[in-house]
């Protein structure tokens, strides 16, 4: 992430204001929470992050870090799905359908005289 604590800080209000009750009770407590956070997923993608939060915001409990984790893991599945799916369909060499002919006639031939 180009700034964690603010996509972190972001996600943690998105959860605040779904309703979801979020297991800090003083401002150290919600420090040391962010910091978690943003120790365990500085490192994802902002946007993996960002729709990984929102999935997560329509739940009913203040999501877990198993949460989180599988939220990511399957939303990097499905952009690599996407990349995979995306991607032009190899080019495959002309076939010489005349030489094939003339190949599979020899092959006839050859195994005719045996």
């Amino acid at each position: 992430m180009l700034n964690p604590y603010k996509m972190v800080g972001r996600a943690l209000a998105l959860f605040k204001a779904a309703g979801l009750v979020v297991p800090a009770y003083g401002e150290n407590e919600k420090r040391r929470l962010l910091d978690a956070w943003v120790q365990r997923y500085g490192n994802v993608d902002n946007e993996v992050f960002a729709v990984c939060s929102r999935k997560l915001a329509s739940g009913q409990r203040f999501p877990r870090f198993y949460d989180m984790d599988e939220a990511v893991k399957e939303e990097l599945r499905l952009r690599h799905r996407q990349v995979a799916a995306d991607l032009p369909a190899s080019i495959l060499p002309p076939v010489d359908h005349e030489a094939n002919k003339k190949r599979l006639h020899q092959l006839i031939e050859h195994l005719t005289r045996r």
